[in-house]
């Protein structure tokens, strides 16, 4: 975290506020904040909050270095094992919290605290089975897989 106090989003777009506090155990990152910029989507998020709209959270990271692991390895990251093809972050700093209307993934929330407009916002590691969403960005490159034999596969008989 660059700071216990960074900015709080509107859909990664637009600052509504800021943050108070920020825990990250390994497993969760929660923050709390305040709607502390006067702008329409402030309002939106609060009048639909309080009318139980599901807003749900997420964060913006700064990545120094990015690793690609290949579908034929796996990694150990944050004590969890995770099995290619994916991209492993390292040196990582997250410099916002986002209000949401789609987290990465449905075990993300943000709940108002109080008539100050403070909210909660819990970002937890998936639970086994969930799926994470991944947004892409137009920069976002795939290297080629390599192709490995298949071993012990018996040929169709159709």
């Amino acid at each position: 975290v660059v700071s216990q106090r960074i900015p709080l989003m509107y859909e990664h777009q637009v600052e509504v506020g800021h943050t108070l506090r920020i825990e990250n155990t390994g497993d969760k990152v929660t923050g709390k904040g305040i709607l502390s910029v006067d702008n329409q989507e402030s309002k939106n998020i609060r009048n639909s909050a309080a009318k139980g709209f599901p807003w749900q959270g997420s964060i913006g990271l700064n990545v120094d270095k990015t690793e690609f692991v290949f579908h034929s390895k796996g990694v150990r990251v944050n004590n969890r094992y995770f099995r290619g093809p994916h991209y492993v972050a390292k040196n990582v700093l997250m410099d916002e919290m986002t209000i949401t209307a789609l987290g990465r993934d449905e075990d993300t929330a943000v709940h108002t605290l109080s008539k100050a407009e403070l909210m909660t916002i819990k970002n937890s590691k998936p639970k086994p089975g969930s799926k994470t969403r991944v947004r892409p960005t137009k920069d976002t490159k795939v290297p080629p897989q390599k192709k490995e034999p298949v071993k012990n596969r018996k040929p169709d008989t159709k």
